[in-house]
């Protein structure tokens, strides 16, 4: 599917599907890709441009959302690159999500993500992306909102599990603040890649701005295994 025919698409069924059978708005998160969605797809460009594609034919995307990273890799011209997505159970149960793979005929697998328990995934990919992510934090105390629970993801588990699906990883985490990098365990920190830039006739570095501002894990399964 073409990015325009995407957002055609999207935006067409926001239009019939933005409030329920008692005409109440529906809350659905979804609906921000095609209210905002150049933003969203500068956002997924940019994660793309810091992507090692080199030999990458097969890409898992979890956590896929709309599948608009899916949509935009699988249109990069001189590449050949099948995408197939994961998401949790709800947005399985009709929706924005559904509607719009039933469009795109993109796979989509059913995976959800819990602390210390093994992924289960169809087959091994090339890559598999995430961005945006936040069941590293939902799964711990007080949830998505509670950013220093007293327990941490086991952000090495969830690794080494990982990489017995695939050989690289490029993963945008939720964690949008310097600060909240003492999360990461000290093996992950030499993988953590905090995106800056630089200010016209300005030597100094800054710090980019949302939505591109986030800790990003980016590493290959050798890279880990040999750390």
């Amino acid at each position: 599917m073409e990015i325009d025919e995407y957002r055609t698409v999207l935006a067409d069924i926001q239009k019939r599907n933005w409030k329920d059978a008692e005409g109440n708005k529906l809350n659905d998160i979804g609906y921000k890709y095609s209210k905002n969605f150049w933003n969203y797809y500068n956002e997924k460009q940019f994660c793309i441009e810091h992507m090692d594609l080199t030999d990458v034919n097969t890409v898992l995307d979890i956590g896929a959302g709309v599948g608009l990273l899916g949509v935009i890799l699988e249109n990069i011209k001189h590449l050949d690159i099948t995408v197939e997505a994961t998401d949790i159970e709800e947005t399985f149960v009709g929706g924005m999500y559904q509607e719009i793979f039933a469009h795109m005929k993109t796979p989509r697998h059913m995976c959800e993500i819990k602390n210390k328990t093994p992924i289960v995934l169809p087959k091994h990919y090339d890559m598999i992306t995430m961005t945006r992510t936040v069941f590293d934090r939902e799964e711990m105390e007080g949830g998505y909102e509670n950013k220093y629970s007293d327990e941490l993801f086991d952000y090495e588990y969830f690794l080494d599990d990982i990489f017995q699906h695939t050989d690289r990883l490029f993963w945008k985490t939720n964690y949008q603040s310097l600060k909240s990098k003492k999360v990461f365990p000290k093996s992950v920190q030499p993988f953590l890649w905090w995106p800056m830039k630089r200010l016209e006739d300005n030597q100094r570095l800054f710090s980019m701005d949302k939505p591109y501002r986030a800790w990003y894990i980016v590493l290959t399964k050798e890279q880990w295994e040999n750390r």
